[in-house]
């Protein structure tokens, strides 16, 4: 019998992608992809009050409970979409409504958020690295800005400063140049890259905008940071947080020498280097050895296809970020408590605790990753504390071993009252349920023995 290969073109629904209506200005809360025509995922534009835009991706559901997931350096928001794509991800995500958030000009097509000098005026961040043991902190602040805008004394709001002083983390400056207070109209023109404080009071406008009681906080490394800091001054707006590879203290001296990130500056005037590409796997694996280089080759194609003098800006925010100030309290709970009570709403002070239910994560091949951890676990109430060093992983969990992280968050959301009526084995059966309707639904379309579906006897 002679075989012929047959290729079927199957007759697929025509897709089309609605923006914004002809002579609209972008921003200001505006849904930029219909509902409508965006089945899976509805993209807004929430522009917050400093200014900024920030993109938000949406998977409905009719559920109330919400997930709020923030990204790494080096990324966006779809880093996230193969693991919630996951067959047991997609049942848990059924029961939530996920919030995507993407770092501000980190979505596809963004124009830079600051204004992209080419002739090195406001490229003064290895000037200040090398030079830092030669001036005080407000001569290199200065150097950093034009002579146009030169001012009499250094001062002004910068990364790290306290009260109308400020100071330089190990002399480094910001690449950006500082941003005036009275900058916070919608229209006023953007300076400087958010710090990660400001990234995290960013999420109130999303919270606010969405009219959400609480979330579920997903990071993964810097994206963790910036959770870490919004729950650590807005417990009552967060439910728990699960964090992938999270860093609680400074950019310090050790980490500054083995990273470097000395293209830093070649990426703020739009050179994407292979140096730099090199320093964003070696914070991405934890100084680890992945072996899938498809893995690699994905997320080194994801960097170089983001804005790269935004990209620039959110790894200057997470290597100038300040420490989170936690204290482990060794008294018992009742005791803080009182004191609490005692010294009343108005108490001076940063807060020092973290108070939702919290679940640490990274993997156990990275060593600096698991020693970030393990210092920030440390900090960390053990009452409401759990950590998690998953074996044979590096740092991307989501791609190394998605089922063991699924099952893991599953049990997490368990513990702190959600999908109670769900059980392990339940949640299986429900996700090869899923699995099997996707491939008969791919094999409809694509017919091919890849997709074939055995028919029940």
């Amino acid at each position: 019998m002679e075989m012929t290969e047959m290729h079927v073109r199957p007759d697929l629904p025509t897709i089309s992608f609605v923006g914004l209506p002809p002579g609209a200005e972008p921003g200001f809360n505006q849904n930029v992809l219909s509902h409508g025509t965006s089945g899976v995922l509805e993209e807004y534009e929430i522009v917050t009050p400093s200014g900024i835009p920030l993109r938000v991706y949406r998977q409905p559901s009719d559920s109330k409970s919400a997930i709020l997931t923030y990204h790494d350096i080096g990324t966006n928001h779809t880093s996230f979409f193969g693991f919630f794509s996951y067959p047991e991800m997609r049942v848990i995500s059924q029961h939530f409504t996920i919030y995507h958030v993407c770092a501000p000009g980190h979505h596809e097509g963004e124009e830079p958020l600051i204004p992209n000098r080419t002739n090195g005026e406001n490229l003064g961040f290895l000037k200040s690295v090398f030079n830092w043991h030669s001036g005080s902190a407000a001569d290199a602040e200065t150097a950093l800005l034009p002579a146009d805008q030169m001012p009499a004394a250094a001062s002004g709001r910068h990364r790290g400063s306290t009260g109308s002083g400020s100071f330089s983390v190990f002399g480094r400056q910001s690449v950006y140049q500082n941003v005036a207070e009275e900058s916070t109209s919608p229209t006023s023109q953007i300076n400087q890259y958010p710090t990660m404080d400001e990234l995290a009071e960013m999420l109130t406008s999303v919270v606010d905008y969405f009219k959400l009681k609480c979330f579920v906080g997903f990071g993964m490394g810097a994206g963790s940071n910036v959770l870490a800091r919004f729950a650590l001054h807005h417990p009552e707006k967060v439910s728990a947080l699960f964090l992938i590879n999270p860093n609680g203290t400074t950019h310090g001296y050790y980490e500054w020498f083995r990273n470097r990130w000395s293209d830093l500056p070649s990426l703020q005037r739009g050179i994407f280097t292979d140096n730099l590409l090199d320093q964003l796997e070696a914070h991405w694996f934890g100084f680890g050895c992945c072996q899938n280089e498809d893995l690699v080759a994905f997320y080194n194609q994801l960097a170089r296809s983001l804005n790269p003098v935004n990209l620039a800006g959110y790894i200057d925010a997470y290597i100038n970020r300040t420490d989170l100030g936690l204290v482990r309290s060794p008294d018992p709970p009742g005791v803080v408590k009182q004191r609490e009570s005692e010294a009343g709403p108005d108490a001076a002070g940063p807060p020092t605790e973290i108070k939702v239910d919290c679940c640490l994560v990274t993997g156990s091949l990275a060593q600096d990753l698991s020693r970030a951890l393990a210092d920030l676990n440390g900090r960390m109430n053990p009452r409401t504390t759990q950590f998690l060093l998953v074996p044979d992983c590096n740092g991307f969990l989501m791609e190394e071993d998605p089922d063991k992280l699924a099952l893991d968050f599953f049990h997490f959301l368990r513990n702190v009252g959600f999908l109670i009526m769900m059980t392990p084995e339940k949640l299986r059966k429900e996700a090869a349920a899923l699995q099997k309707a996707t491939a008969e639904v791919a094999h409809q379309y694509l017919p091919s023995s890849a997709f074939k579906v055995e028919q029940e006897a």
